[in-house]
């Protein structure tokens, strides 16, 4: 069938249907009416669509019909029964519904884009497994695509579903409960959409922005995620202990946590009122709210420094000695930090370990020594201690003489009481054995 060149006229197919066995030139012009009639193509043949004009309803039931010159714009229903339709690189609009019985076979996408381009209130509905390059539906007034129930879209191209604000595009399948699903490739504009039941068979997911996600969806929005829990005051080394609050910025969230620096669950302690930390604790906790996904764990790690004390010296020094005789004292001090000695004054030889406050010394003459030691650890006021060490004369020398004959003796030098006391006890000694 070939329009005459020029046309201007009406063709109305009413109810009825004109089934063409080879080509269907359209491409003259004229305007094509129909309610439920249309244009079958029972053979295979070329369809050239008139330019600026729709067909009512279109059915392919046979042979393989190539578009061809012209975009396809179908005001009714497009419906792929049997045969093949193959658009090349050229596009099919579609107002009504998209029906593809023969499968996956049925539809040869080339590089054209498919457009469901029905008007609100108009409820489409695209059924039956195709395979299409670039698929399209789009709207600036609500309303709504139904896919059937259990079929597959496979989109090789660009995946573009858009509504506007305030004005979604709902996806639907023709069973509420029952899955619909689309295989889309990477490529998906999606926005303003309302979906239920849709299954995204490639990942990643659709994440349509400022879109409702209605419930039974796989791989469709990215999930909400509840915030991490934030610590009041956080991490840190303290000298106190702390009253910590744990909080999260998701309204309605419900917070679980530890203290034994373990992984918390949904079993973990509920987080109720703000917690005392003692020292060297890790407290970590999540967040969880339905219908989003738990937060990931919050941790804060409680060290603690004792406050500062300033150092008392706590023990009493040796206030005697003697000429060349050892002298210690360890001092002993408490503060926090740990303090560190020191002498000031002090007699010529004396030595304080900084560390221990261990004092030695070996005095080489009679006297009286003044000694001061100090204890600091960096708090004021530092501790002093300031003494003096009487050191008295040279103790008593024992010089042994020969024994003669008759028992001997031994000779005693000069020196102090103890001297005579150690010569005393020699004598004793010697005479018992005498005996």
């Amino acid at each position: 069938i070939t329009m005459a060149s020029g046309y201007t006229g009406t063709f109305d197919f009413g109810t009825n249907t004109l089934t063409v066995a080879g080509n269907a030139d359209l491409r003259s012009g004229g305007i094509f009416t129909g309610s439920t009639g249309g244009l079958v193509l029972s053979a295979s043949g070329t369809l050239t669509p008139p330019a600026a004009t729709t067909i009512p309803n279109l059915l392919v039931t046979g042979g393989t019909a190539t578009l061809a010159t012209n975009a396809l714009s179908v005001a009714g229903n497009l419906t792929i029964s049997g045969g093949n339709l193959s658009v090349g690189a050229l596009n099919v609009n579609v107002a009504g519904n998209w029906a593809n019985t023969v499968g996956v076979g049925g539809f040869t996408a080339g590089t054209g884009t498919v457009i469901l381009n029905g008007a609100s209130p108009t409820l489409q509905v695209l059924s039956g497994n195709t395979t299409f390059y670039h698929l399209t539906a789009t709207c600036s007034t609500a309303r709504t695509v139904n896919f059937t129930a259990g079929s597959i879209q496979t989109i090789g191209g660009t995946l573009t579903l858009t509504g506007a604000s305030g004005q979604l595009l709902s996806l639907r399948s023709t069973t509420p409960a029952s899955t619909w699903t689309l295989s889309p490739s990477i490529t998906r504009v999606c926005s303003y959409v309302d979906v239920r039941d849709g299954i995204n068979l490639t990942g990643p997911a659709i994440d349509p922005l400022t879109s409702t996600d209605s419930g039974n969806n796989t791989l469709w929005f990215t999930p909400l995620v509840v915030a991490t829990p934030s610590f009041t005051p956080g991490t840190g080394n303290y000298s106190t202990t702390q009253t910590v609050v744990i909080s999260t910025s998701t309204a309605g969230a419900t917070i679980y946590f530890t203290t034994d620096g373990s992984i918390p669950t949904i079993s973990s302690t509920l987080y109720t009122s703000a917690l005392a930390v003692t020292p060297s604790t890790t407290v970590k906790a999540i967040a969880v709210k339905a219908g989003m996904t738990n937060s990931a764990v919050g941790t804060a790690v409680y060290t603690f420094t004792p406050a500062p004390v300033p150092p008392v010296i706590v023990t009493n020094p040796l206030l005697t000695s003697t000429v060349g005789a050892f002298y210690a004292y360890d001092v002993n001090a408490i503060g926090t930090p740990a303090p560190t000695f020191s002498l000031g004054a002090s007699p010529a030889g004396m030595v304080i370990n900084a560390t221990t406050g261990l004092i030695t010394w070996t005095p080489s003459a009679a006297g009286n020594f003044s000694v001061t030691v100090i204890a600091q650890n960096g708090t004021l006021p530092n501790a002093t201690q300031s003494f003096v060490i009487v050191v008295g004369g040279s103790p008593v020398v024992i010089t042994p003489e020969p024994t003669d004959d008759s028992g001997g003796h031994c000779g005693l030098g000069t020196g102090t009481l103890a001297g005579l006391m150690v010569f005393m006890s020699l004598v004793f000694r010697r005479r018992r054995s005498d005996m």
